[in-house]
């Protein structure tokens, strides 16, 4: 059954985790999982925002909005290829920038080829893309809650205080170290309590050592903590 036969029949559409599924405890690790389940290049996308993950967040909102206003299009008895034309022009543009890959692709696909389709074949094609529609609206909600949820953990993270560099701390960084060998899940709670003293200590490191651990590259995270280590080692002696 397809997505518009289920919402025409007023079936909800949930996206959920499989039992197999990691069972994961923070919004990060989420988010991650999130993008590879349903392949969203995010990171690409929030490099174009600057990284600004609150900017994109806003932007996103819009992007859903515009999904709404191209389904009620979509649906209007008397459209015309001409008009589906621009629509699938604007599309391709603006998944690529929110890093939904496969739609952009689709409508690039489908740009090309519109005017070449019979009308047997164009009815067909609309149906397809209202199913396309749907789906990638019910997408962006559930993201743009997802994102908004790690917006408030990112705002919680920023009220926690900085920690100096002495034995709890160091204990705190070797339980880190361990548990990303071990490619425990509760790193990126331990990373979270540590992560503003590192971007004093080691600025250099710290971004690729961010986005390792959030998008779950747990090997590569276990090398610049390596790496790091030496740094801290050296300030703690420095305090004593």
């Amino acid at each position: 059954m397809t997505l518009i036969n289920k919402l025409r029949k007023g079936r909800a559409i949930e996206y959920v985790h499989n039992d197999d599924d990691i069972d994961i405890s923070t919004s990060n690790e989420k988010l991650a999982l999130f993008c590879t389940q349903h392949q969203l290049a995010y990171q690409d996308a929030l490099a174009r925002f600057g990284g600004n993950e609150s900017l994109y967040y806003n932007a996103m909102k819009l992007f859903t909005q515009d999904l709404s206003l191209y389904i009620k299009q979509t649906m209007t008895p008397t459209l015309i290829p001409a008009e589906i034309s621009l629509m699938l022009h604007t599309l391709k543009s603006s998944a690529a920038t929110f890093g939904f890959t496969d739609l952009a692709l689709y409508a690039k696909y489908h740009d090309t080829k519109l005017t070449h389709y019979t009308p047997v074949e164009f009815n067909q094609f609309i149906e397809t893309l209202l199913d396309k529609l749907m789906t990638n609206q019910l997408l962006t909600t559930t993201f743009s809650e997802m994102i908004e949820t790690n917006l408030q953990v990112t705002h919680e993270q920023d009220l926690i205080p900085t920690l100096a560099v002495n034995d709890e701390f160091m204990m705190l960084y070797a339980t880190l170290m361990e548990e990303v060998s071990h490619y425990n899940m509760n790193a990126m709670k331990t990373f979270m309590k540590v992560a503003k003293t590192l971007k004093i200590i080691a600025p250099q490191h710290i971004e690729l050592l961010t986005k390792s651990i959030t998008e779950l590259k747990f090997k590569q995270a276990e090398h610049i903590l390596a790496e790091m280590h030496p740094f801290l080692m050296k300030t703690q002696r420095e305090c004593k």
